[in-house]
């Protein structure tokens, strides 16, 4: 098999060498570089890599334990907890954390074993949603921000609403 590349000897070079330090030849680069750069084999952890799927699916996995973990956290300490608005915000934000990233698992699987759902307007429509839940989460976290904003800067107004 015939390979695109230049052969890769010190001819080579040196003779590109050359001729770029002589003539300011603004084809170096493309030639010499760049043909290298395109035949060279790709690193493991590329996306699309068997050992980038990997990694993303184990950290998948720890955000799924995690978020499950917290909602669980979260119930049993509920009969303890003074503000009752946190312990919502914070239910909400991990039960939404939760749904979309079994969601995102589940399409990167069917992704997988049926290359052929990729193009269909289902798969499309459920990426979609599962973006929907993306936004949700900065939602519930910039409502938390402003509840602590509010309870901070105006406490009086914070304990009317309250």
């Amino acid at each position: 098999m015939a390979s695109v590349a230049p052969e890769l000897t010190t001819e080579f070079f040196d003779s590109t060498l050359t001729n770029h330090f002589l003539f300011n030849d603004t084809d170096f680069m493309s030639h010499a570089y760049l043909s290298n750069i395109t035949n060279s084999t790709a690193s493991p952890i590329r996306p699309g890599g068997k050992m980038f799927k990997i990694v993303v699916k184990v950290v998948y996995a720890i955000g799924i334990i995690s978020n499950a973990a917290a909602i669980i956290a979260l119930r049993r300490g509920e009969r303890r907890v003074r503000n009752r608005k946190h312990l919502l915000l914070l239910t909400s934000l991990a039960a939404n954390d939760l749904v979309a990233l079994v969601g995102m698992v589940c399409a990167m699987v069917v992704s997988e074993q049926l290359p052929w759902a990729r193009e269909t307007r289902l798969y499309c429509a459920t990426r979609v949603v599962l973006r929907v839940f993306g936004v949700g989460s900065v939602c519930i976290a910039v409502t938390m921000a402003l509840e602590r904003y509010l309870a901070l800067t105006r406490p009086f107004l914070y304990q009317k609403v309250n």
